[in-house]
């Protein structure tokens, strides 16, 4: 998870470490969730992006509606987080991930 975390931080447009290691805390939580067809890095940082055009700059359930279709792309995997509280916890354990990171795999000086 932090080499994914520089990656972005490379990568990146976002100017938000915060931002950057809530991504990567998201891929490695999509991952974990076991789906079907994970979101490639790439297609995190074009989720990334997506981010920045939708003004967002923190995840939360509440946006799973809006940003799912981004996220998973087979039905199998959309029926899974849309099912109990599947996004929800995607976005807990996205944070909590987050949260683990060194601050330096993201970007920012100790």
């Amino acid at each position: 998870m932090e080499r994914e975390a520089e990656i972005m931080r490379v990568r990146s447009r976002a100017a938000s470490p915060e931002l950057q290691r809530m991504i990567a805390g998201l891929s490695e939580a999509l991952r974990a969730y076991r789906m079907e067809k994970p979101p490639s890095i790439a297609e995190m940082i074009e989720f990334e992006q997506v981010l920045g055009i939708l003004g967002i700059t923190e995840l939360a359930a509440e946006q799973r509606d809006l940003l799912l279709p981004f996220l998973a792309k087979t039905r199998e995997d959309r029926k899974r987080l849309t099912l109990q509280d599947g996004f929800t916890s995607l976005v807990r354990n996205a944070k909590d991930k987050a949260e683990k990171l060194k601050p330096e795999a993201a970007g920012v000086a100790s």
